[in-house]
């Protein structure tokens, strides 16, 4: 019982530390995780990728925001995962077309955990096969080849938006 216990509160101390919020800022994502080991920028949009406690995390930022965060986790007895982050070759891992093959799956409690962790308070509806919505559907979620994958799917506030797209 006393293990059970103690691996039950090494989980959640462990997952406390791994989850990134979608809506966090740049430097919200850096107290988290550190320094980024790689990023790149993808028209107005910055994708940073951070690894801790065993986890590749991809957030990718619009105007310091993260719209988009993905969580995966690695297999490390995959070779050339292995091979290319010891060499720090981060930017040869992530643009792998064998990127999908390296990563193990989730366990269910640490899915469920990290959905939690991105509610802002919000319930998460099952919409699909390993497709979920929250409330007010302003955020979507899915976990697709190991890869669970958040994401901004409607922004809240139109300031940006031109006055001659009311109506659409």
């Amino acid at each position: 019982m006393k293990k059970i216990l103690l691996l039950i509160i090494f989980l959640n101390l462990f997952s406390l530390s791994l989850s990134a919020r979608i809506n966090e800022t740049i430097e919200q994502c850096r107290t988290r995780y550190g320094e980024p080991k790689a990023e790149k920028t993808s028209g107005p949009c910055l994708v940073k990728y951070y690894f801790k406690n065993g986890m590749n995390v991809m957030a990718v930022f619009y105007k310091d925001k993260a719209v988009v965060v993905n969580y995966a986790k690695p297999d490390s007895s995959n070779p050339f995962y292995k091979r290319t982050v010891d060499k720090d070759g981060w930017m040869d891992t992530i643009s792998s077309p064998n990127i999908m093959e390296m990563n193990l799956p989730l366990p269910e409690n640490e899915i469920e955990y990290l959905k939690n962790s991105n509610s802002e308070n919000e319930k998460w509806t099952k919409t699909g096969d390993n497709i979920w919505q929250r409330e007010k559907k302003t955020v979507a979620a899915s976990y697709q080849k190991n890869i669970l994958t958040f994401k901004v799917v409607k922004q809240n506030d139109n300031k940006d938006k031109p006055s001659y797209l009311n109506g659409f």
